[in-house]
């Protein structure tokens, strides 16, 4: 009777977050609106390059945000590095709708002052990533911000498709992500750690990708 044996891809994945923008800088909420990256937010990128110099990456991705398509070239030209890219849409920032822009800190006096909430790290030791983002989502009185059904909905086909067009590569060392603060903080709480504060701009994180695993168990970080 004959058998297929289902090669297991595992790679070596760097994550960086970008580089500040000017969103960043003033404290506002930017998931899917676009700021430039500020020169501070270059600079981060080129320190996080030097940083990664000898790893040898084989192939990078990102969002199609501008703010990570922007690192990465930064990044990768740093590391005089010519290696296939992609940007992949589920892989953008959680969507805040009506609060896009808004100062950070006030949007969650707005979204959770009736439940007892004032900021972003009290709703997530009170309720988590996921009844933090279902309580901006209420908040939001055009409902447009993501709930966390349609954002992890969103992220796993994202992975998906990155999944994909590696296979496609085959590639033969590590590969580079640049990523977004609120969604590595969700993955990274996610995959066990108690972490409440955003990755800052142009932090650095090692992990497994198994492109066959589950969404659930496809990301093994070194560190929580």
């Amino acid at each position: 009777m004959p058998f297929f044996i289902i090669e297991y891809v595992k790679i070596r994945l760097y994550m960086v977050r970008h580089g500040q923008t000017y969103f960043n800088r003033y404290g506002k909420l930017q998931g899917w609106s676009e700021a430039p990256l500020t020169p501070e937010g270059e600079e981060q990128c080129r320190r996080a390059a030097e940083a990664m110099k000898g790893a040898g990456f084989s192939a990078a991705f990102s969002s199609d945000l501008r703010r990570a398509q922007d690192s990465l070239k930064i990044e990768l030209s740093c590391m005089g590095l010519d290696v296939p890219t992609k940007s992949f849409k589920g892989l953008r920032e959680e969507f805040f709708g009506f609060f896009e822009g808004f100062d950070a800190s006030a949007v969650w006096v707005m979204a959770g002052a009736k439940k007892g909430i004032r900021t972003f790290k009290e709703a997530l030791e009170k309720y988590g990533s996921d009844g933090a983002m279902d309580l901006l989502k209420a908040a939001d009185p055009f409902q447009d911000a993501e709930g966390s059904g349609e954002y992890w909905r969103r992220l796993e086909k994202g992975y998906r498709d990155a999944a994909d067009w590696l296979e496609s590569l085959s590639p033969s060392g590590p590969v580079l992500q640049v990523c977004h603060g609120s969604t590595l903080l969700d993955l990274l709480r996610r995959s066990g750690s108690q972490r409440t504060e955003r990755p800052g701009n142009g932090e650095i994180f090692k992990c497994v990708f198994d492109t066959r695993a589950d969404f659930e168990h496809c990301l093994a970080f070194e560190t929580l």
